[in-house]
């Protein structure tokens, strides 16, 4: 976080802890910790990692290191499927996106995440089929009043019982 020379002394800002308070030379110190540097080789992307290794336990491929390695080397369009355009990375890249992905607990988060996608997308598009079915079903509009009265209920039952639980 870069902070302005003038907000960082200005005296009427009370507030402002003397922690936040830096110099120039001590932030300029810091941000070359966390930026990468320009010179070297250009990192590949995580994307293409991620859906190769994604794409394969949807084909049926065996998710090892091994396995997506050679199917994004040997099947051209897997490998442009995941997103991998120009040259394909060498087999340790792929071992070292697996070795992190493993080590810090990713592979759980991300199927965690597919599986409320999926759930969200299947739920809502539901609702959508339900709600459609409802309107023809009330044409007249009596239908759907009755239903807008259940809801209303359900709704100021729900509100009562939170504010109940907060008490």
């Amino acid at each position: 976080m870069h902070l302005k020379n003038e907000r960082a002394h200005d005296p009427s800002n009370e507030i402002q802890p003397a922690l936040f308070s830096i110099t120039e030379e001590e932030d300029k110190s810091a941000s070359s910790l966390f930026h990468l540097p320009s010179t070297g080789r250009k990192p590949h992307p995580f994307m293409p990692f991620f859906r190769a290794f994604e794409l394969a336990s949807l084909q049926y491929i065996e998710v090892m290191v091994e396995s997506v390695y050679l199917q994004v080397k040997s099947n051209p369009l897997f490998a442009t499927m995941c997103g991998f355009t120009e040259k394909i990375p060498s087999y340790r890249s792929f071992a070292r996106f697996d070795q992190i992905m493993t080590t810090n607990g990713l592979w759980e988060k991300a199927a965690f995440s597919i599986a409320c996608m999926l759930v969200s997308w299947i739920w809502f598009t539901g609702l959508a089929i339900a709600g459609r079915g409802i309107g023809r079903l009330g044409q007249s509009g009596r239908f759907l009043r009755f239903i807008n009265k259940v809801s209303a209920v359900i709704m100021w039952g729900m509100a009562v019982y939170i504010v109940q639980s907060l008490v």
